[in-house]
C-alpha cells in the first residue's frame, strides 16, 4: 500500500501482477481487519500466516467444539457464520477480540456501512475509474490438462524430495501422527495427498506398496489441483464480478493457445492499457458482465444444522445438496426403521 500510494503521488501507474486472489482482493477492497493500532497504514498489515498468535498457543488444548463454544459466548454473531471445525477462523476471531477489544462481527459490520461491498465487506480503496483487472483465462479442458502437467513438472523438479526433507526435519517429532492440514505450510497441495507415502521408510517407499501409494498420492494431487483451479474461477466470479458489490471492470484474455499469446493476450492488454493512459475510448474493449447469480449470505455463508446426520453445514446451497445426498437419505431411512414409537416408551 505505501508503494502504491507513493507511485500515485508521482503519477505513475502501479501494475500488480500475480499473487493469490485473496491478496488481490485485500489490496483493492477494504476487507482486512486492522492490526493493533489505529493508524491507516495498520489497516493494510497482515500477520505472517505461519506464526502462532498468543491466543492460538493459549487455546491449543481446546477441541474444535470447545473453541466454537467459547467464540459463541464472546461473539455469537461471528460464531453463527463459522463452521465449528473451522479452527483457524475461530482462533482468528478470538484473537481479534482479544487484541482489538472489539467484536470481530462488529468490525466486519463497520466495514459494510458504506454499502459498496455487499455482503463481503467494505468498498474499493481507490476510485473505480483508476482500476482495471486483466484476467488471463483458458478453456476448462486445457486448464485441467495444464494442472496435471504442472504436477508432473513439480515432481520432476524435486517436490517429493522437498516434502521428504520437511517431513523428516519437522514432522518426526509428531511421532508419526497426522499433521494439521489447516495451518501453515501444511495447507499447500501435496502434503496431505502424499502423507501416507511420506510416513513410510525409504525401503518401504521403494517397494510395491510404496509405489502404489506414490501413484495414488500423485493422482490425488492432480485432482486437488484441478479442483482448486475450478474453485479459483468460481471465487473470482463470486467476488470480482458481483452485481451487488462495487467492482472495477474485469477484462478476459484468452490464453488457450500459447502460439497465439501475442495476438490474444499480450497485444490486447497493451492496447487496453495504452488507451486507458491516453484517455481514449474503451468501448471496443468489452469487460466481462456482472455475475447475476452471485451467492447471497444465506446461500453461501449462513450455517445450517442437519439433526439427522448431526453435522453443521455452511450455506443453503450446500445444505440443500446434503439433504438430497445418498448419505443423508440412507441415514434418515435407518433412523426411521429403528425409531421406537412414543407409545411404547415406559416411564423408566
Amino acid at each position: 500500500m505505501p508503494i502504491v500510494q507513493d507511485l500515485a503521488k508521482r503519477n505513475v501507474m502501479p501494475v500488480i501482477c500475480g499473487g493469490t486472489n485473496y491478496y488481490i482482493e485485500s489490496l483493492l477492497w477494504n476487507v482486512l481487519v486492522s492490526a493493533k493500532g489505529n493508524d491507516d497504514d495498520a489497516k493494510t498489515t497482515l500477520e505472517p500466516v505461519n506464526k502462532k498468535s498468543k491466543i492460538q498457543e493459549d487455546e491449543s488444548h481446546l477441541s474444535n467444539e470447545e473453541l466454537h463454544s467459547k467464540l459463541k459466548s464472546v461473539d455469537p454473531e461471528r460464531a453463527k457464520d463459522l463452521h465449528p471445525n473451522d479452527r483457524r477462523k475461530i482462533l482468528r476471531s478470538l484473537q481479534v477480540f482479544k487484541e482489538e477489544g472489539k467484536l470481530h462481527s462488529e468490525i466486519l459490520q463497520d466495514q459494510k456501512k458504506d454499502g459498496k461491498g455487499g455482503i463481503l465487506g467494505g468498498g474499493l480503496r481507490f476510485p473505480i475509474s483508476q482500476l482495471a483487472i486483466l484476467w488471463v483465462q483458458c478453456e476448462q479442458g486445457v486448464l485441467e490438462e495444464r494442472c496435471d502437467k504442472r504436477v508432473d513438472k513439480m515432481l520432476s523438479a524435486g517436490l517429493l524430495a522437498e516434502m521428504q526433507d520437511f517431513h523428516k526435519n519437522v514432522n518426526e517429532q509428531r511421532e508419526r501422527a497426522a499433521a494439521d492440514y489447516t495451518v501453515g505450510i501444511f495447507q499447500s497441495i501435496g502434503f496431505k495427498e502424499f502423507h501416507s507415502y511420506l510416513l513410510l521408510s525409504p525401503e518401504e517407499q521403494e517397494g510395491p506398496e510404496g509405489q502404489r501409494m506414490f501413484q495414488e498420492g500423485k493422482e490425488q494431487m492432480m485432482l486437488a489441483t484441478r479442483q482448486y483451479a475450478r474453485k479459483q474461477k468460481r471465487w473470482i466470479r463470486q467476488r470480482f464480478l458481483r452485481g451487488d458489490r462495487e467492482c472495477p471492470p474485469v477484462y478476459g484474455l484468452d490464453a488457450t493457445q500459447p502460439s497465439l499469446w501475442d495476438s490474444k493476450v499480450f497485444q490486447p492488454a497493451v492496447d487496453l492499457i495504452q488507451t486507458w493512459i491516453d484517455g481514449g475510448d474503451l468501448s471496443p474493449f468489452t469487460a466481462l458482465p456482472p455475475n447475476e447469480r452471485a451467492y447471497s449470505y444465506e446461500e453461501s455463508r449462513q450455517m445450517f444444522f442437519c439433526d439427522v446426520c448431526d453435522m453443521h453445514i455452511q450455506g443453503r446451497l450446500s445444505f440443500d445438496g446434503h439433504i438430497k445426498s445418498r448419505k443423508h437419505q440412507k441415514r434418515k431411512k435407518k433412523l426411521q426403521i429403528h425409531q421406537i414409537p412414543s407409545s411404547t416408551l415406559s416411564d423408566t
